[in-house]
């Protein structure tokens, strides 16, 4: 069985935020690529794809990636049907952050008859990643017809499939894909959120518990299992899951909003409220926790503190955050 390598990450409980650093970096490799264009790649010859795709290879490696992409879109100007030196330019954008660039690259390639399975893998891995997952379902369905072993296609088709709420073609797809590798801890932590959203608790407690057996660092696991927990009428248990979390684990978003809500079942709302105090110390630039510190400080009746916390995250640009500022404000 085969294994693709993932492009965009497949499912999470938390998010990558690409600041500004990220954001000046891609400008500074589209100058770089556009003062290279115009003239021939020293030494490089463009009429062999062997040659251009070695160039390329070591400009990665040594982070030029401005240079690769000079040398790819140079060599591809009079061969543009080149399929390796058009996937490997689609590989360069990306790894410069730049996704719709190379969504362009990766589309040329998988809107060919005869594209490979791992183009077509790629294109949809890159589609949902950018939220188009009708796009996203098309290609990876695809993906499969060539290679029905390709697992990580599956996780992705599924987390598509969910997107959309096709859910039972969802848990159709990751069923699939447990047969041909029941080892996949994403599968089963997949199986048990559906199983979660259904209300089928017993069933979201045998996902999990396997999916943590298989990867028991992965805090996503941990973080579902508390979920289950409390749902299940346990808070205490959800709260030792959570509480034996350590490091800056401790400040993500969704840790602190299910180690609170577990808190708030007991009724021990202000300790939930002094854990986001302490979060917002610690991340002062994290405009979710903020909101959520927000929501509790507003429900333990802090209007003052709430409305600081609230005030600062809609200047982040939080949208939920403006809405708790205006409703604060009215009141």
């Amino acid at each position: 069985m085969s294994r693709g390598r993932l492009v965009i990450g497949i499912v999470g409980v938390f998010s990558l935020v690409v600041g500004g650093a990220v954001a000046w970096r891609v400008v500074a490799q589209r100058r770089q690529a556009a003062s290279l264009a115009g003239s021939p790649a020293e030494g490089v010859d463009l009429g062999s794809t062997a040659a251009v795709l070695k160039a390329a290879r070591t400009y990665i490696g040594g982070q030029e990636l401005g240079k690769a992409e000079a040398v790819l879109r140079r060599a591809l100007e009079t061969r543009p049907d080149d399929a390796l030196m058009r996937e490997m330019l689609g590989d360069v954008l990306l790894q410069g952050e730049d996704e719709a660039g190379a969504m362009a690259q990766y589309a040329d390639l998988a809107d060919r008859t005869d594209a490979t399975a791992e183009v077509l893998f790629k294109a949809g891995s890159l589609a949902a990643g950018m939220g188009d997952h009708d796009r996203a379902v098309g290609y990876l369905t695809r993906s499969l017809e060539k290679d029905a072993g390709l697992i990580d296609a599956s996780v992705q088709l599924a987390n598509a499939e969910l997107e959309l709420g096709r859910i039972d073609d969802a848990k159709a797809t990751l069923a699939r894909a447990a047969v041909l590798d029941d080892g996949l801890g994403v599968v089963w932590g997949m199986l048990a959120e559906i199983a979660v959203r259904e209300n089928r608790l017993e069933i979201a407690t045998q996902h999990i518990e396997k999916a943590r057996r298989i990867e028991p660092d992965n805090l996503a696991w941990r973080v579902l299992e508390a979920r289950v927990k409390r749902r299940q009428g346990e808070p205490e248990t959800a709260v030792m899951l959570l509480d034996g979390i350590r490091g800056d684990d401790r400040f993500e978003p969704p840790v602190l909003e299910e180690m609170a809500s577990a808190l708030g079942m007991l009724g021990r709302g202000e300790d939930a409220l002094s854990i986001y105090r302490v979060a917002v110390r610690e991340r002062p630039d994290d405009a979710e926790i903020r909101y959520q510190a927000a929501v509790w400080a507003e429900r333990e009746g802090a209007r003052a503190e709430a409305l600081e916390f609230a005030r600062v995250a809609a200047m982040m640009g939080d949208e939920r955050a403006k809405a708790v500022v205006k409703r604060l404000e009215e009141d």
